[in-house]
């Protein structure tokens, strides 16, 4: 019988049981009439019940087991198939936390053992740990968002995600800024150290750029090459600005030498800041993502190592405090 499969109690057979304990799979009953459910010892183990042997708990301890945020979505699909709807098919965070301080995700299964109009309809189901795979999802996931240089955030995350704050901005009626940041005279850089030194600057120009975007709303991305780009939700054009000039002085502070750039002796950076203060409809999300890349190459044609707001169609340009 696979893990998906509905066992419960007496209603499987003794070997089935030890297959499923032996397997992990903790079994459950509830009899919805008096609301109390029976666990077997294996469940008991799975949901770290203070007693780790099979027992009788009410349904409200029950669904105390696991995270306050799934409670609700499950005490309704119980209810929904304790009446012959469909059968109970769901993930949920189990309220106590694993030994070394993560999260704990659980499968569950159920289904209405008998007919809904029985006097006493009783719900059977199985439950079993599932954070091994949790966690390897969130790995692969996080793999096919991040920069493998860098460990920011990819291209591909910032054009799905840009999208996403854009419909935000239109629905809340909120302003939404980002900037370009483009190195300055890379491939100089790297004709003159190597492209293993060029990698290790823009590991240290990356970490730079994230410390100083501050906000949990924020994020920075690796646009491509020896560009990144960051994206501030609900943030007028003035922020937007306090946020380059914090990147600008961050990549200052690193004092990373430039053999060969006629900018000076240290690495800089161009960045191009644009903000919608109003964003509609009829605007795509790509006219803002231009505003800022035209703003950005104006900073590098008026001379570099500066930062450009677009505002009203012309740039209006800010030259950096060098340190």
């Amino acid at each position: 019988m696979g893990r998906d499969a509905v066992a419960a109690g007496g209603h499987a057979d003794l070997g089935t049981r030890n297959a499923l304990a032996a397997a992990g799979v903790g079994v459950w009953l509830l009899d919805t009439v008096n609301e109390q459910v029976d666990v077997d010892e294996t469940l008991a183990q799975v949901l770290d019940l203070p007693q780790m042997t099979a027992q009788r708990i009410p349904l409200d301890e029950f669904l105390a087991c696991f995270d306050s945020d799934d409670q609700a979505r499950f005490e309704t699909q119980i209810s929904l198939a304790a009446k012959g709807g469909a059968a109970l098919n769901t993930a949920a965070q189990r309220a106590q936390s694993h030994a070394d301080g993560g999260a704990v995700y659980l499968a569950v299964r159920g289904r209405l053992l008998g007919g809904a109009d029985d006097a006493a309809p009783v719900l059977g189901g199985a439950c079993w740990d599932i954070t091994d795979t949790k966690r390897l999802e969130y790995k692969l996931q996080q793999l096919s968002v991040r920069d493998s240089l860098t460990n920011l955030y990819n291209r591909r995350y910032f054009d799905s995600n840009i999208e996403r704050e854009w419909k935000i901005g239109l629905r809340e009626k909120m302003p939404l800024s980002l900037g370009f940041v483009d190195v300055d005279h890379f491939k100089a850089y790297n004709d003159a150290l190597g492209h293993q030194t060029g990698d290790r600057c823009l590991i240290r120009l990356a970490n730079a750029i994230r410390d100083a975007v501050v906000r949990p709303a924020d994020f920075v991305a690796r646009y491509g090459g020896e560009e990144f780009v960051f994206v501030l939700p609900a943030t007028p054009a003035e922020g937007a600005m306090n946020v380059a000039q914090r990147v600008m002085d961050a990549i200052a502070s690193e004092r990373i030498a430039h053999p060969n750039s006629p900018t000076g002796k240290y690495v800089t950076v161009s960045i191009g800041v644009a903000t919608w203060t109003d964003p509609s409809a009829e605007t795509p999300i790509q006219s803002l993502i231009q505003q800022a890349d035209d703003a950005m190459y104006a900073a590098k044609q008026q001379g570099r190592a500066r930062i450009v707001q677009w505002q009203n169609g012309l740039p209006q340009s800010q030259r950096e405090r060098l340190a």
